[in-house]
């Protein structure tokens, strides 16, 4: 399995929540939150919290800065290798529907003076006339303000290195000093969930309490 930018490997008796992204399916940037919603939650830096709305119940799992420092780095882990986070054994499985989506959450989801980073282009090619409503924040801010970034090209772009792969983003602008709050960034629905192999009876027993596709995976 390709290495993610936790760099941790799954581990015998895992629990998984995947979404699995397909050349045929959708893009990644129809699940992405646009504009992003600023979160109050006090969330764990490790674990996950469930929440309901509307008789749904929803995972809310917060991507740790200190191995994706920027939102472009998890979403476009997602486009190349799709969603894979690890559940608590202790989760309330039996709450997990069809319905049920993982709502992730990031410290830097939220620019406060995003209009400062512009001109740039929506990702999911929103517009203001469009949504009918004043833009003050666009999920394409993300691949303007990407730290770690090398080979800065002649147009501004540099080459952002993650474990399994590498894509094209923009440094924050030297003119700039931004101002983040925490905020949920993307919806994904359960394709499946997953238990890694190897003395996993028992978490494999609490997975199936949920009414999604539970299957055994040898990592």
């Amino acid at each position: 399995m390709s290495a993610r930018g936790c760099g941790a490997s799954r581990v015998q008796g895992g629990v998984y929540f995947e979404c699995g992204m397909s050349p045929h399916g959708r893009p990644v940037e129809d699940f992405l939150l646009d504009p992003p919603v600023p979160s109050t939650m006090t969330i764990a830096a490790q674990g996950v919290a469930l929440i309901e709305r509307g008789g749904v119940t929803y995972i809310v799992d917060i991507v740790g800065s200190c191995y994706y420092p920027n939102v472009a780095d998890f979403v476009e882990e997602v486009r190349h290798l799709g969603v894979s986070r690890r559940l608590p054994q202790t989760l309330a499985f039996e709450r997990l529907t069809a319905e049920s989506r993982l709502l992730v959450v990031h410290a830097r989801a939220w620019v406060d003076n995003a209009d400062e980073y512009r001109p740039y282009p929506c990702p999911r090619h929103l517009t203001e006339h469009g949504t009918g409503m004043t833009r003050t924040h666009c999920s394409g801010v993300w691949w303007r303000d990407v730290d770690g970034g090398k080979n800065l090209l002649a147009d501004g772009y540099v080459n952002r290195r993650m474990p399994s792969f590498t894509y094209w983003a923009r440094p924050t602008p030297p003119c700039v000093i931004p101002v983040y709050r925490q905020a949920f960034f993307a919806s994904f629905p359960c394709s499946r969930i997953v238990v890694v192999r190897g003395n996993h009876e028992a978490a494999l027993a609490q997975a199936r309490k949920a009414s999604v596709p539970v299957e055994e995976v040898d990592e």
